[in-house]
């Protein structure tokens, strides 16, 4: 099965790793984390 990719777009550091640590106890292993949409 296809992992989905996940794009986490959060202004405080201290949620993008709860966001982060979120989706790997889910099992979601591709996730990407940006500042801002200027990245994308």
């Amino acid at each position: 099965m296809r992992q989905p990719y996940v794009l986490i777009c959060q202004a405080r550091p201290s949620h993008q790793i709860l966001l982060h640590q979120a989706c790997n106890a889910l099992g979601l292993f591709n996730v990407r984390v940006v500042n801002g949409l200027v990245e994308l």
